[in-house]
């Protein structure tokens, strides 16, 4: 008998794969995942008191946020990211995330209330959530405060996005019916 536990070790272990396999692709160019430095610090962390504020309200809205420590930071540090949002609309920050991860989560916690979470396999229902996320951190960048780095970034994973997107359905995010945009 399967239990939750292990179904969720299962799930884990998959995404961690996913990353992996992203990461790889990374080093030849492709695609830029991390910003943190070799002490896994994020190199640009958004304003400390933004972010505070920020969080805050979040939480008063029913967002649920878990400030990594311990195992949850160790779990960030497995996908060398500052943020993560999950199945359960959870985020989860590290310290003080830049400014790009922070909404880019707040924009996927969005997405999770109004389309649901995605199945771990449905790789088209993510990347098209991660083509309109990228899309929308583009076009609300300034106003966001990222930095040229952040935007450099974000092209890069938006054309890693599309580029998968148009592999796994044979057109691309705009010809197809599948929009993810909040």
């Amino acid at each position: 008998m399967k239990t939750a536990k292990s179904e969720r070790y299962k799930e884990l272990l998959e995404d961690y794969k996913a990353v992996i396999g992203i990461a790889k692709q990374q080093e030849s160019g492709i695609i830029k995942l991390r910003k943190l430095d070799s002490k896994n610090q994020v190199y640009n962390p958004m304003d400390k008191n933004k972010y505070n504020i920020m969080k805050s309200k979040l939480e008063q809205h029913g967002c649920p946020v878990i400030a990594a420590h311990g195992d949850d930071e160790r779990f960030l540090l497995s996908f060398g990211a500052e943020a993560i949002s999950d199945e359960y609309g959870i985020l989860h920050l590290g310290d003080i995330p830049s400014a790009s991860a922070f909404f880019e989560e707040i924009i996927h916690h969005t997405q999770f209330k109004k389309y649901g979470a995605i199945k771990q396999d449905d790789y088209i229902e993510r990347a098209a959530r991660e083509i309109a996320a990228n899309r929308k951190l583009l076009k609300h960048g300034k106003a966001y405060g990222f930095t040229s780095d952040d935007f450099s970034d974000i092209e890069t994973n938006l054309n890693y996005w599309e580029q998968d997107f148009k592999r796994r359905v044979g057109a691309s995010y705009d010809e197809s019916n599948i929009k993810r945009e909040i």
